[in-house]
């Protein structure tokens, strides 16, 4: 449960984060 709410938390916290950056740009 734990490694798949990790895996869950990083696939919708890395695009999130990259959008953030490239708007920041």
């Amino acid at each position: 449960m734990i490694y798949i709410d990790a895996y869950f938390l990083v696939a919708v916290a890395l695009p999130n984060f990259g959008r953030a950056t490239d708007s920041a740009k």
